[in-house]
């Protein structure tokens, strides 16, 4: 489908941290207001810094427009497009991106600790007679084996078959 000069995506999503440069925001034919700017990048694979034309239309629009200050790097969710060439209207074929929203940094998992090596809370009792004193910390029961007593020997019996002749053991 397209809409105004513009081929739609297969909608695959980017996450971008874009350097807002030329930075216009105008008004639609029904008064709306968007935003247009080229939003500067280094590319992954080739580590060269790209620039590529950037729209922020609709809710979008909305979303961002506190955010977009010229030189300002913003995080932005969005999709590459590839406008057409119209040159009725002047428009030369083109890679765009889109903004859906802005990127939400991602969930940082819980930090798991070992219960052996977690801390310990402990209340200290105090009385009036005495100083402080700690009550005893709980410890686990040692290992099975103690590491100065020596593993006793273990044998294997093997079954092997013998050769049918005999003639081998003379």
């Amino acid at each position: 489908m397209e809409t105004a000069g513009v081929a739609q995506s297969s909608q695959k999503l980017y996450n971008r941290v874009l350097v807002v440069q030329d930075l216009s925001v105008k008004m639609d034919r029904k008064g709306r207001p968007y935003a247009n700017f080229r939003g500067a990048f280094t590319d992954r694979k080739s580590g060269k810094p790209v620039t590529i034309f950037t729209q922020a239309l609709g809710s979008a629009y909305e979303r961002v427009k506190d955010h977009l200050v010229e030189g300002q790097e913003i995080r932005v969710l969005g999709a590459h497009e590839q406008r057409q060439a119209d040159p009725a209207n002047g428009i030369l074929p083109t890679r765009s991106f889109r903004i859906v929203k802005l990127a939400e940094p991602k969930a940082k998992a819980p930090i798991q600790t070992d219960p052996a090596t977690a801390p310990v809370e402990c209340q200290v009792e105090e009385t009036a007679d005495q100083a402080p004193v700690a009550p005893e910390i709980p410890q686990e029961e040692p290992d099975a084996i103690a590491s100065d007593v020596e593993p006793e020997p273990r044998s294997i019996a093997l079954a092997v078959p013998l050769p049918a002749s005999a003639d081998m053991f003379d």
